[in-house]
């Protein structure tokens, strides 16, 4: 599906620098909420979005415009194909708060002063086909009972020897007193880049709606919920 502007019935996508949407043809805005999106029985908004897959990595994107064919945002491909449709539910989302224009411009910044940069990286092409995409995270509630803690700690030399302490510590904690461990959901998405760009700043948190998408790409949950479980 795509957002139609009520004044011209152009193409409206989410501008990151006025958190408004725009339209692409008469550049009319309204507010992100005043699309209004049938929700499932789970109470989550629900929406039906237009699958394309990347045929040189094998990222899976969604989008809300099934005319959204460019460049991969994960390897740079020209390779995405559309597949059937798929289906994307979740509860909250950051908008982006950084344009396209912008990205563009800190991009050059950053890769004007690099030595031998591969032609690939300064190809204007790529800075036109600059495209935000949305990443897949879950968020988790640890809920602390009886926790027992084992921890050896080298302390130093003595006398020619290493000094070392054993520790073995039994509390408890009354929960739930830890909210939001986050860990990203995508498998294109490598775990260690995850970790350097949080924490996000959660109080910009949003009640999801598909409006925020349009214009962009979304990365498709290929981690199951599981599978942080342990870390969180």
């Amino acid at each position: 599906m795509a957002f139609h502007c009520v004044s011209c019935n152009g193409s409206m996508a989410f501008d990151p620098a006025s958190q408004q949407m725009v339209c692409e043809h008469c550049g009319a805005t309204c507010a992100p909420g005043d699309f209004v999106v049938g929700k499932a029985d789970t109470g989550v908004p629900d929406v039906a979005m237009a699958r394309f897959s990347c045929q040189s990595c094998g990222t899976e994107l969604e989008a809300t415009d099934d005319s959204m064919i460019g460049l991969c945002p994960f390897c740079g491909g020209q390779s995405l194909v559309m597949d059937a449709g798929g289906g994307l539910r979740v509860e909250g989302i950051l908008p982006f708060r950084v344009g396209r224009e912008d990205c563009q411009r800190l991009y050059s910044e950053f890769t004007e002063g690099i030595h031998y940069l591969p032609d690939d990286f300064g190809d204007a092409r790529h800075l036109e086909n600059f495209t935000g995409i949305y990443v897949p995270f879950y968020q988790y509630d640890v809920e602390f009972g009886d926790a027992s803690i084992e921890g050896i700690q080298t302390v130093g030399m003595s006398g020619g020897y290493d000094e070392i302490r054993y520790y073995h510590i039994v509390g408890r904690a009354d929960g739930p007193c830890l909210h939001g461990p986050t860990f990203d959901a995508s498998s294109y998405l490598d775990d260690e880049l995850a970790a350097r760009i949080m924490p996000y700043d959660m109080s910009k948190l949003c009640r999801y709606n598909p409006a925020y998408l349009a214009g962009f790409y979304a990365d498709t949950p290929t981690v199951g919920l599981g599978h942080y479980v342990a870390d969180a």
